[in-house]
């Protein structure tokens, strides 16, 4: 039986986003606005594709961006339950 993480990972509709010009400008000004490094990139797309939440270990990094909520793996199962 999978635990709840390795479900989603099995699960998860993996859409590709396209890395243009715009998302480019739009981590760039992500960049200079909150610090981030190649995380800004990852925040653009997330924002782009209408993401609200984040699994991540990296809470210090994603607490910057707005409207994104953090989730730690470890609880993931119990945040989807």
């Amino acid at each position: 039986m999978r635990s709840p993480l390795e479900e989603l990972f099995c699960t998860a509709d993996a859409g590709l986003i396209t890395v243009d010009n715009r998302l480019l400008t739009e981590a760039s000004e992500i960049m200079l606005k909150t610090g981030l490094t190649y995380d800004s990139i990852h925040a653009a797309a997330a924002k782009r594709a209408e993401v609200n939440a984040v699994i991540t270990e990296d809470a210090r990094h994603w607490s910057k961006v707005e409207g994104v909520e953090i989730i730690r793996p470890l609880d993931y199962g119990r945040v989807r339950k």
